[in-house]
């Protein structure tokens, strides 16, 4: 008989895990994230010298916490990777506890948005592809047995969601283009268009937003949403007008250009102000910060 732990498949089984769970972070002098059954810790060390040593410590005090608390961890499925520029030297990283290798991979899944060494988004454009263009054939099949109204909800809920998703992050990717070229496949399908004939004229004449438009549109969304994390460059006059530019961050690094907190006032200080008078009182009601 077990006198620890929560029925596995019981209704009350995931809430009562993460309220287990919960403290998890304070044990930890890193950054935790917890989602479900799943956690996510994360090291920031610029000194490669001490960089294993802390990983070790880290792992350490998650093992000590999971044994006052009567939990084991999945050495199989416990993997690590390691965030770098292309420029910065390979770690020989062979960490192991118990004697049991920790695997060390070069991309992982995190909330849905596939990460990679490098932070190129090449994986994740990759994935991204291959499930668009999955629904082409379907959305052919689509159009034909139902209503174009009810065809278009179909795209927007199947494709642009997924579309949408993350982009804030990824959407800066050189790569980004093929995730449009996949998007005008669906839209020649969805209108029983030929491969060879131009998207542009649907685009414009069904207000539907190309994936550059969508990148630009829930950038802009985020500024507003999440305008505590930029500095705008007068908060006297801030309250005197609806749009201001934003402070650009300087980058230490070439890959920080294609960062969120970097690209976002690029683009947002760019926009016109009517486009953003607009986004503010009919998209986005919110208040700062």
């Amino acid at each position: 008989m077990n006198h620890s732990g929560v029925p596995q498949g019981s209704i009350l089984g995931p809430l009562l895990f993460l309220i287990y769970v919960n403290d998890l972070p304070r044990a930890l002098k890193h950054e935790c994230v917890l989602f479900a059954d799943d956690t996510t810790i994360i090291l920031d060390c610029k000194n490669m010298d001490t960089f294993k040593t802390e990983i070790y410590k880290t792992l350490e005090d998650v093992i000590q916490w999971l044994d006052l608390n009567k939990l084991k961890i999945n050495i199989e499925k416990t993997k690590f990777i390691n965030f770098k520029t292309y420029k910065s030297k390979n770690l020989d990283l062979n960490i192991s506890y118990n004697n049991s290798p920790i695997k060390q991979i070069h991309s992982a899944k995190f909330l849905g948005i596939t990460l990679d060494t490098h932070l190129s988004w090449k994986e994740h454009i990759n994935n991204l592809c291959t499930k668009i263009n999955r629904f082409v054939f379907a959305l052919r099949k689509v159009k034909d047995v139902t209503s174009r109204d009810t065809s278009i909800m179909v795209y927007h809920a199947y494709i642009c969601s997924i579309i949408r998703y993350g982009i804030v992050v990824w959407g800066n990717s050189c790569d980004i283009m093929r995730v449009f070229i996949a998007q005008k496949k669906c839209i020649r399908a969805l209108y029983g268009m030929k491969w060879s004939d131009s998207c542009k004229p649907i685009f414009k004449s069904k207000n539907l937003l190309t994936v550059p438009c969508i990148y630009i549109y829930e950038v802009a969304k985020f500024v507003k949403y999440h305008s505590y994390l930029f500095t705008f460059n007068d908060n006297t006059f801030k309250r005197k007008t609806n749009h201001l530019p934003l402070k650009m961050p300087v980058p230490k690094l070439e890959l920080f250009r294609k960062n969120c907190a970097y690209v976002a006032p690029l683009i947002y200080n760019s926009l016109p102000k009517g486009m953003t008078d607009l986004i503010k009182s009919s998209l986005l009601p919110c208040e700062n910060g």
